[in-house]
C-alpha cells in the first residue's frame, strides 16, 4: 500500500507537534503577560521564516499579514519589537514551512477560543493575529504538495528534517522567552 507523505511526515513529527502543544498551553493568553510573550514567541519565528528564499507568493503574503499582526498587536500592548535573537533559516524547503505555518493557523482557531477569554482590556484590544482570515485553499495546497512527495525521496527526508527544525525554533524561543519574560507595563 502506498503511503501519502503528508500522513508519513505528521507521524514523523508527532513528538513535536505534542512538544508544542503542552509548550503552548502552559501560556495562559487570556492574561497580558503570557499574551505578550506568546505573540512576540510567534513574532520572532515568523519573522525567521520570511527570510526562507524560495517561498511561494500565498505564503509570503500570509507570512507578511501574520507578522504585521503580531507587531499591531504588540503596539496595542504597548511593546517594543522583541529582542528575541533567533539564527536565521539556512537552505530549508518551503514545504517545511508551509507544513507549520498551515498547522499553526489551524491550532490559532483553537488558541483563539481562549484568548477571546481574556478580561483585560487591552488583550481584548490586541486582536489583530487571531483575528487574520483564514485561507482553506492554503492548507488544501499544502496537503496536495506533500502527497505528491516520494516516500523515501531525498526531498523527503529534508522536509521532514526542516520541519523538525522549525519546530526546534519555536521550542527553544518559548524557552528563552520563558527565562526572559517580557515586561507587562
Amino acid at each position: 500500500m502506498h503511503q501519502n507523505f503528508r500522513i508519513h511526515l505528521r507521524e514523523q513529527t508527532r513528538l513535536d507537534h505534542a512538544d508544542m502543544d503542552q509548550i503552548f498551553s502552559n501560556l495562559d493568553i487570556a492574561t497580558r503577560s503570557d499574551f505578550i510573550a506568546f505573540e512576540r514567541i510567534h513574532l520572532a519565528c515568523f519573522e525567521a521564516m520570511t527570510g526562507v528564499e524560495t517561498l511561494n507568493k500565498m505564503t509570503n503574503r500570509l507570512l507578511a499579514e501574520i507578522v504585521s499582526g503580531l507587531r499591531a498587536d504588540l503596539a496595542v500592548m504597548q511593546q517594543k519589537q522583541p529582542k528575541i535573537e533567533v539564527n536565521p533559516f539556512g537552505q530549508i524547503d518551503p514545504l517545511a514551512v508551509d507544513y507549520v505555518l498551515g498547522g499553526s493557523r489551524m491550532g490559532t482557531k483553537v488558541l483563539r477560543q481562549r484568548w477571546s477569554q481574556s478580561t483585560d482590556q487591552n488583550v481584548k484590544d490586541a486582536n489583530v493575529y487571531f483575528n487574520l482570515p483564514a485561507d482553506p485553499t492554503f492548507w488544501r495546497d499544502v496537503c496536495d504538495a506533500l502527497s505528491k512527495i516520494e516516500m523515501g525521496s531525498v526531498r523527503a527526508d529534508k522536509i521532514i528534517s526542516d520541519t523538525r527544525q522549525i519546530f526546534e525554533l519555536f521550542k527553544s524561543t518559548y524557552h528563552h522567552s520563558v527565562m526572559i519574560p517580557a515586561k507587562a507595563s
